[in-house]
Formats: structure tokens, C-alpha cells, sequence
């Protein structure tokens, strides 16, 4: 919660590979950090859809990357994909719980994506 409240102008943010990062402390960030463009999340196996949900106010999100969040669901994404409308790259490589319906409504919401 430190970072949200104390740099609220946060555009980049790379909390890969911190295992301890849950979903209260993207739900915080997201709170504090509007301005966030980018944020990459691999292998941080405590997010799930929550997170996403929380990052659905950041709405200049651009890229995000959930590489091996392996709790992330069609739902999480979907959700993204229609609060994000800037979301130009998403890294979901090892999301097992992923569907092809997901697929689907990335590109009913997702114009911009890559």
C-alpha cells in the first residue's frame, strides 16, 4: 500500500516474481496508482480475478502481463478487457484455467490489442 499512496503518479510497476504480493495489495495500487500504464505481474501465484477487477480503475492500463498467475480465470480477463480500454498487450502464457471463450470477448472489447 506504501507505493499507492506515496507515488500516486506510478506509470511502470514490475512486482514479477514477488511471491508475497496478493490480491489486497493490487486492489490497494490500484486505489492509489490511476496513472498506471503498465504493470507486470508474472508469477505472482496469490493474484487472482480480484486483482483484475481492482486494475479495472487504472483505465490507461496498456500492458499487463499475468505470465504463471495460474488462479486467473475467463472472468478476470474479460473484465479486463472491457475496463482497460487502452490494453494494447497481455501476457497470459501459463493461465491454465483460460478458455477459448475468453479469446472471444478480447476481441469484442480489446481493439487495440496486439
Amino acid at each position: 500500500y506504501a507505493i499507492s499512496g506515496g507515488c500516486p503518479n506510478v506509470q511502470y510497476l514490475d512486482l514479477s516474481w514477488c511471491n508475497l504480493i496478493t490480491n489486497d495489495g493490487v486492489v490497494g495500487l490500484s486505489k492509489g496508482c490511476k496513472n498506471l500504464r503498465s504493470i507486470l505481474l508474472r508469477m505472482c501465484r496469490q493474484i487472482s480475478d480480484a486483482a483484475l477487477y481492482a486494475l479495472t480503475q487504472c483505465t490507461d492500463l496498456s500492458l499487463i502481463s499475468l505470465m504463471d498467475c495460474s488462479d486467473i480465470t475467463d472472468a478476470g480477463v474479460i473484465a479486463l478487457s472491457k475496463g482497460c480500454k487502452q490494453l494494447r498487450t497481455l501476457c497470459v502464457s501459463g493461465c491454465d484455467k483460460l478458455t477459448d471463450a475468453m479469446l472471444t470477448e478480447l476481441g469484442n472489447y480489446s481493439k487495440y490489442l496486439k
